[in-house]
């Protein structure tokens, strides 16, 4: 077989989106470990006498190395710049949080 640039270029672009597969599939698996450890601390925090805020908080404390494993990974993962996700990484936290509250907040009225 020839040696040929577009041979080149197609055989490394076969293997960055092999890649990019892997690396889908561990971003997926770290988002997983993330929500299953929310939910598990919202259950253990849910039932302490403390405020809804304090306790969501209190979640995303407990669980912050997966959560922190899933936006390195998400970062990881986005094609841009690392500056330009900033905002991406602080809805998806916002979110996060809104997600905790309205966990805790059923877990108490359960």
């Amino acid at each position: 077989m020839k040696y040929t640039k577009l041979g080149a270029v197609v055989f490394a672009a076969s293997l960055l989106g092999g890649c990019q597969t892997n690396r889908r599939a561990e971003t997926d698996a770290l988002g997983t470990a993330s929500t299953d450890c929310l939910r598990r601390e919202a259950k253990v925090v849910a039932p302490k006498a403390v405020d809804l805020e304090t306790a969501a908080l209190g979640v995303l404390a407990r669980c912050h190395a997966e959560t922190t494993a899933e936006d390195n990974s998400f970062s990881a993962e986005y094609p841009g710049s690392k500056i330009e996700i900033r905002p991406y990484l602080a809805k998806m936290e916002a979110a996060r949080l809104e997600g905790v509250r309205r966990m805790v907040a059923l877990l108490r009225v359960q």
